[in-house]
This record gives C-alpha cells, structure tokens and sequence, in this order.
C-alpha cells in the first residue's frame, strides 16, 4: 500500500479535472486504442487536468507461463519482439509522454510480470516519464496496488492547506454481475481508512464502470457535524470484450459481457472551507 501526497496551489473556486485510468492493456490487439487517444486528448485539454492510472495500464499477456495467451494476443509490432517487456515500456512512454500523469500503479497483469520476469514495468515506465521534460507537470509516483492519495489544496495566502481531496484506492478484486464488485470495494475502504473520511473510493480490475454516492457524516476537531458525500467508482476499461474477426479473445471464451470503454472524471473544487466533488461517467 502506498501514500501519496500532493500539494497545489490554486485559487479557491477553480475546478481540477482528475482523470482515473484503469485496465487499458494497451499491449492487447483488443484495445480501442483510437478511441483511448481521443479520450486522453480531450480530458488532457479540460484546465487543471490529471490522469491517475489504478493498474493493468498493460496486458503483459506473454507466451509461456500465461494460459490466456495466443499467438494474435499482442499488437503486432510486439508480436515479433525477443525484448516484449523492453519494447512495451518504450512504446508506453511514446503513447504516454506529455500527459498529465500524477501516478500510476500495479494490477495483476503487472504482478505477473514481476513475478515470472523479476522486473516492475510500472516502475520503469515511471522512471523513463520523469526522466523526459515534463514541463510544468508533477513527477509521476508509484501508485503501486493500493493507497491512499491525498491532494491538498493551498491558497497563496494564510498558512497550511485550505482543504484536502482524499483519494482511497485499490486495483480491484470485487466483482458480480449485479453491482460489480461495489459492495466489497466499499467495504474494504471504510476498514482501511481507520476512520477518515473518503471522498472517493476507487477500485477498477472487473473492467466495469459505474459510480454510486453514499451520504455521510463527521465532526470536525472543533465540534461541528459536517455532512459529506463520498464515492464509491468503478474505472472502467478500454479493453474491448468482444472483436470481430480472427481469433477470438479470452473474454470472447470465457463469456463475458460487454463493457464501456470509459473512464470517470472527478471534479474537484476547492472553497474556503471543504473540497466541492463530483463524478461523471460516459464520453465526458
């Protein structure tokens, strides 16, 4: 589990467009790749724009130890590779470099690799990002499997943060064909929490998308009771379930639905006492 943390100055009433990308598996013949670039060029272009990727960026499905692999699995440029690892993270930071990352982590197709190949692609795509001129963008953190992300909002005066954006998430390991996984997702955020409230809980894996709002309640260290709507979001994925023609995919086998290829935005507003969040879902 990680935590990380992220200072911004702002001024109160801007809005800040938090993109959350899960389970592209950007390697696969199955992703909509046209469809991933537009959707990252037009959230790119939203003010104060970031992207935080919750895992399965690749699909790493590589022939040997993997039973779901195929010889029509990879792109075709990848295909071919004697270096499939090598040549996917450097295809990776041509696809991603410019973006406005903040973090991006681990999910069980990258945990494959780790342990068959004994290296960490995430952390290597991380470190070839930061190591490019990233402008006026933040370095990229390791988002790992887990964490807590934590983005504290600051004005240029007075001293301290204004108010703070809490960001608990987990690559996912919920699912269910009536409420995907949310159930448990929930679960899992209010015990890891220890008692701090949550504005968003994000899990992906099951390569679902959908959002749902729970009212909730606190006091302040003052004594005041303050109301507080926290949610609980599924990240979507732009992994095709279903193509036509050619082998067909695993999920083809296995009989899985369709899904969206989506992924939600999370408005955040800092004022001058809380955070003002919404979450949006669909071709926002």
């Amino acid at each position: 589990m990680e935590g990380l943390i992220y200072d911004i100055p702002c001024e109160l009433g801007e809005t800040y467009h938090l993109t959350l990308y899960s389970d592209l598996h950007d390697d696969a013949r199955e992703c909509a790749h046209d469809q991933l670039k537009k959707h990252m060029d037009r959230r790119a272009s939203y003010p104060r724009a970031m992207f935080f990727g919750l895992g399965d960026i690749s699909n790493f499905v590589i022939p040997g130890p993997d039973k779901r692999a195929q010889p029509s699995t990879p792109v075709p440029e990848l295909a071919v590779s004697d270096e499939y690892i090598d040549d996917q993270i450097e295809r990776q930071f041509e696809m991603y470099k410019g973006y406005p990352w903040v973090a991006i982590g681990i999910g069980n197709h990258c945990t494959s690799v780790i342990n068959h190949h004994f290296t960490n692609p995430v952390k290597r795509l991380i470190e070839r990002l930061n190591r490019a001129d990233r402008g006026k963008l933040p370095s990229v953190q390791y988002a790992g499997y887990s964490g807590f992300a934590r983005f504290r909002f600051a004005t240029a005066t007075g001293a301290g943060a204004r108010c703070t954006f809490n960001l608990i998430y987990h690559h996912g390991a919920w699912g269910g064909a009536v409420i995907k996984g949310k159930g448990g997702a929930q679960r899992w955020a209010d015990r890891n929490a220890a008692g701090q409230i949550w504005n968003v809980a994000a899990y992906g894996h099951n390569h679902a998308c959908q959002v749902d709002m729970i009212p909730n309640c606190g006091m302040s260290d003052r004594g005041k009771i303050f109301s507080v709507d926290q949610y609980v979001v599924n990240t979507g994925t732009f992994l095709r379930s279903q193509t036509q023609g050619g082998s067909p995919a695993y999920s083809e086998i296995r009989g899985y639905p369709p899904v969206s290829l989506a992924a939600p935005l999370i408005k955040v507003t800092p004022t001058s006492d809380r955070v003002m969040v919404s979450v949006e879902t669909g071709d926002c």
